[in-house]
């Protein structure tokens, strides 16, 4: 899960540096194996019978760029607010992305042809938005989205079976565990999105949990390597409920299906299948 790249405050971040974190974490920031399979049954299912179609990827995850970049016959497009952060992201991609147009745009706004695209694909893209302006995303995906298309994404929301860990607790059992990707990634992601029931989830209450305990080294190595990864002041939309977040989306979209991510958010995070419903007058 990468700093936002949806909505305009964010156009100063360094992009090359987010990319190159982006490789110093493992599965949960990133689409694990079994989330990329999951994604590509429910594509499958999109474009069977589709003469040549249409992807966007929302956002410039590397990961979802080579699974596409390994079909054959599908016009794939890539949008997010930076040029310069998908060209990074590109260099972490292991397949040429010799069939992708890349347009540079907001999401929440995104000037690409309504009833277009067999599938819209995101990873964690809701997290990113303002929750005021979720509505925004989905009544865009919803527009662009040809007839029998669906918007693949994997989300994350505290749900009724979510566990949320006691922070004191988690930094006593990581202060006896090295730093290594995969320690880094649970710790960082536990820590930050499952020690509260707050709407929003930052790195300034992260960064004050952790500042408690920097006489413990192995405190200190996470602490400094979460310092390059994620600035102060940084947050997400990951703290409230299923029930609250799912009411805009669920207006544009039914569930059609969903399978468990298997990566330190498996008891927050599903792939879902989501089918645009029948609205009229959509601006």
């Amino acid at each position: 899960m990468a700093p936002s790249t949806a909505v305009p405050e964010t156009y100063g971040t360094p992009w090359k540096k987010i990319a190159a974190n982006w490789a110093k974490l493992g599965d949960g920031n990133h689409p694990s194996p079994h989330d990329l399979a999951i994604y590509k049954k429910y594509m499958d299912q999109a474009i069977a019978n589709v003469a040549e179609p249409r992807v966007v990827v929302f956002g410039a995850t590397p990961e979802l760029r080579d699974m596409l970049a390994r079909e054959r016959g599908i016009a794939v497009t890539v949008l997010d607010l930076n040029l310069e952060m998908i060209r990074a992201m590109t260099e972490l991609m292991t397949e040429a992305p010799d069939r992708e147009t890349w347009i540079e745009g907001n999401w929440l706004e995104a000037r690409l042809p309504s009833n277009t695209y067999q599938v819209v694909f995101g990873d964690q893209i809701r997290g990113n938005v303002p929750f005021a302006r979720q509505e925004d995303l989905y009544r865009t995906i919803h527009r662009i989205l040809a007839p029998g298309g669906a918007h693949v994404t994997r989300d994350t929301s505290h749900l009724p079976e979510t566990r949320i860990h006691d922070p004191e607790e988690l930094i006593a059992k990581f202060a006896a565990v090295p730093s290594t990707k995969e320690t880094l990634t649970e710790f960082m992601n536990t820590l930050l999105f499952l020690t509260h029931r707050n709407p929003e989830s930052t790195t300034d209450r992260m960064f004050s949990l952790l500042e408690r305990h920097l006489d413990q080294p192995f405190i200190r190595s996470y602490y400094e390597q979460i310092t390059e990864i994620l600035p102060r002041g940084q947050s997400w939309n990951i703290g409230r409920s299923w029930d609250e977040v799912s009411r805009s989306l669920l207006r544009y979209f039914e569930i059609a299906d969903k399978e468990q991510d298997d990566t330190v958010f498996a008891d927050t995070t599903y792939v879902y299948n989501l089918k645009p419903r029948a609205i009229s007058n959509l601006s």
